[in-house]
């Protein structure tokens, strides 16, 4: 989530850059935004807590409600987050972003025909605000409207200069696109939120999808060069690892499965979670009429599962 910041407000330096009637607010500002980046947010909410009683002009109260007001936020504190947006829009009533953070807000609340309207009157006050249609695609994912949902995530990604909030939007289009069975548009956009973003900390969440939609439309080759991917970036994950062996069942290729089976069998460290999965996948190999590959995944599930049980001390 971006903070609540004003448009005309710009960073130098990694400093907050605007205007307040009392000269000293700047710099408590900025210390509070810094509490911000290193995820302090009860600092933050104290700071906040320390320095509204003594503001006296409007215009300097309505920033640091606003500030406040995401800090509570973060911190799940929804109630109270949404009485000082709401006291920021007394103040203001015609900044975007308080009408955006209040939508924000309420969406977390489950209010979502109230998040709907606060989120529009945001668009209303700037039609060019890329947060607020990236609220309305979440606003109306959460409701199970993909069609509009996609639409407004579409104009999100026309609107954000950010490369890290178009990323992001382009995957959640993407889960929708999934969710409407788009399964090629959702690969696109997929594929764009990695190459927008390639060593973002979501970059596995993005590949794992990105193999799940291949997978579903039967590229299995394409879905398995994905989960080679994650596997480099995380070589004792079970789940990516059992992902590949799931993908070698679909293309049967029996030796391939078999090696890979015996490298998991000699190095997974959470041996019944690992029998467990290769298990229903034996099952589901079953249902598919695949009887050769079921039998050697089954045989793996159970020596995994008894090598588990030798882990055990013999009672006395």
């Amino acid at each position: 989530m971006e903070l609540p910041f004003p448009s005309n407000l710009t960073l130098v330096e990694n400093k907050i850059h605007i205007e307040f009637y009392d000269p000293e607010l700047y710099y408590l500002f900025n210390d509070i935004y810094y509490f911000f980046q290193i995820q302090e947010y009860e600092k933050a909410i104290n700071l906040c807590n320390e320095t509204l009683p003594k503001i006296s002009k409007d215009e300097d109260l309505f920033q640091f409600l606003l500030l406040r007001g995401t800090a509570l936020l973060f911190q799940n504190e929804y109630q109270k987050a949404l009485a000082d947006y709401e006291k920021a829009i007394q103040i203001n009533p015609k900044n975007p972003v308080a009408h955006l953070d209040k939508g924000r807000c309420l969406l977390k609340l489950d209010e979502l025909d109230l998040a709907l309207a606060s989120t529009r009157t945001s668009i209303e006050l700037n039609p060019q605000l890329g947060d607020s249609y990236a609220n309305l695609g979440n606003i109306y994912e959460k409701k199970e409207m993909h069609d509009l949902a996609i639409e407004n995530y579409s104009l999100a990604i026309k609107y954000f200069t950010n490369n890290n909030e178009k990323s992001d939007a382009f995957f959640r289009r993407a889960k929708c696109q999934m969710k409407s069975r788009n399964f090629m548009q959702a690969i696109d956009d997929f594929t764009d939120a990695i190459s927008l973003e390639p060593n973002d900390e979501n970059l596995l969440i993005y590949l794992q999808n990105r193999a799940l939609a291949y997978y579903t439309i039967k590229q299995y080759q394409d879905a398995l060069c994905d989960i080679e991917k994650l596997i480099e970036a995380e070589p004792k994950s079970t789940t990516f690892r059992l992902l590949r062996v799931e993908v070698l069942m679909r293309q049967q290729r029996k030796t391939d499965l078999q090696k890979f089976l015996k490298e998991i069998v000699s190095t997974t460290e959470n041996r019944e979670e690992a029998a467990d999965m290769i298990r229903k996948l034996a099952n589901a190999s079953i249902e598919i009429g695949n009887n050769e590959i079921s039998d050697i995944l089954f045989e793996t599930s159970s020596s995994l599962s008894k090598e588990q049980k030798s882990d055990f001390p013999a009672s006395k």
